[in-house]
């Protein structure tokens, strides 16, 4: 018997084929699983013929949404407050397991002072992408000390977070101050925009990725 035909009440048939070249052996015997596996396995072989449903190995992009910001926004915050979500920089993702990965991808174009950034989601500090508790310390990801608002500056900063669930999951950055003075910062442009000959008045883009990796 060359095939095993599966016919549809519909007529159409449904075949499986033996190999188009012999078979290294004179017999190869493929045992079949005795019951059925989890959503999403796969079949797999030990290499001698027993087959079972096992889960598919990891580390697979399955999906990258992404927001570019080309305007320009610009926000004065208050000693030790966190500035509101950047508008235009933020994204919406929806995890198909709980356990996945996802890979955060921030790039900034800002003109700032002594600012600080924050990775966020669903509207809170991820904690896990801060310092630990130290005293009154302030926890944050990453300090941005940019000298002055003459100067556009490109920061970029990644984390890995695990998803927690399947709804849809909002993350975006957020800058704070950490100073003891009111602070502004300047998304895209120069706080102090210089012209003329040898200026240094630039406009920029910044854009905010979330790519879920399975496990």
């Amino acid at each position: 018997m060359s095939k095993i035909s599966l016919k549809h009440s519909g007529g159409n048939v449904v075949s499986l084929n033996s190999p188009t070249s012999a078979p290294t052996s004179s017999d190869v015997a493929f045992k079949l699983p005795n019951q059925d596996g989890s959503a999403s396995q796969a079949i797999i072989t030990d290499g001698s013929g027993n087959l079972s449903f096992a889960s598919v190995a990891g580390g697979k992009v399955l999906q990258i949404v992404s927001s570019t910001k080309t305007d320009q926004l610009s926000e004065t915050i208050a000693s030790g407050v966190v500035g509101s979500a950047i508008t235009g920089l933020t994204v919406s993702i929806t995890p198909s397991n709980a356990s996945n990965k996802i890979l955060l991808i921030c790039s900034l174009s800002i003109s700032a002072y002594d600012n600080s950034f924050l990775f966020y989601k669903d509207g809170s500090v991820i904690s896990g992408a801060t310092g630990d508790a130290d005293g009154t310390k302030k926890r944050i990801f990453a300090e941005q000390y940019l000298g002055s608002g003459y100067t556009l500056f490109g920061c970029t900063h990644h984390y890995v977070d695990t998803a927690g669930g399947t709804s849809a999951i909002t993350y975006g950055p957020r800058v704070q101050n950490t100073t003891t003075a009111s602070r502004t910062y300047k998304i895209n442009a120069n706080i102090n925009g210089r012209s003329g000959v040898g200026g240094l008045d630039l406009v920029g883009a910044s854009t905010f990725t979330a790519v879920e990796v399975s496990v």
